[in-house]
């Protein structure tokens, strides 16, 4: 037998006109929109960050743009930077980071609003010198870790620790055995692998903390090269 309905003393639910369901639409589209487009945003301004290396001064670590013998060009590495590691611990040595030179005065004010991305080398409070092909802190060769033995070895393509020729206007800060910078609080010291062809610390100084805009961790571009990790 049918008992037949009840009454629901619950307040019954209002069936939205056809014209509230077209706004209703839109304004779920245009907050997925926005959603969609702030994680990114967030992603990118406080954990991890891409960037395209355009030159060779981290070779043969980061590859920039090289023309090939059969006149093709092939692209730089393409890298993801982890913006987060240092909000939790200081960098370490043997690192490779990523800076923005504004504000380091010694930098050429052409560059001034670019990103470098180098080998950091030097700490707070240590006092760095160059007597090829190896790196000395506070007068004690660097051998840890293993990439500053790797380096000077002139093993699997790198060329050893070297100066860069005293001659020119811009004169290096080390350019004989008997230079050294000595780095204050929340300096570091940094250099490119291929320091043939870097302009980094040697020339004009310390990188500040504040500069540094996080660890680069992994090459992401070429496909050739994707997955390469830069971590030590």
């Amino acid at each position: 037998m049918d008992a037949g309905i009840k009454p629901d003393n619950a307040i019954p639910p209002v069936i939205p006109k056809r014209g509230e369901d077209r706004k209703r639409l839109i304004i779920a589209v245009v907050m997925a929109a926005v959603m969609f487009s702030f994680v990114p945003l967030c992603v990118r301004i406080f954990v991890v960050q891409p960037f395209r290396v355009p030159t060779n001064a981290m070779a043969p670590t980061i590859r920039g743009v090289t023309e090939l013998v059969n006149g093709r060009t092939r692209v730089g590495d393409h890298i993801f930077v982890d913006k987060l590691a240092y909000r939790l611990r200081a960098p370490r040595r043997g690192e490779i980071v990523v800076f923005y030179v504004e504000g380091i005065e010694r930098i050429p004010v052409s560059l001034r609003s670019k990103f470098f991305v180098k080998r950091l080398v030097g700490l707070p409070g240590e006092r760095v010198s160059i007597r090829p092909p190896f790196l000395y802190i506070n007068d004690q060769r660097v051998t840890e870790p293993r990439i500053f033995e790797t380096i000077a070895n002139r093993e699997h393509g790198y060329a050893g620790f070297q100066l860069p020729d005293c001659v020119g206007s811009f004169k290096p800060l080390l350019c004989t055995e008997s230079d050294s910078v000595q780095l204050g609080k929340d300096e570091y010291f940094v250099l490119g692998d291929n320091q043939a062809k870097s302009l980094d610390s040697r020339f004009w100084g310390p990188v500040p903390r504040s500069n540094i805009v996080g660890r680069a961790t992994t090459i992401y571009w070429p496909l050739d090269r994707a997955g390469t990790s830069l971590a030590e």
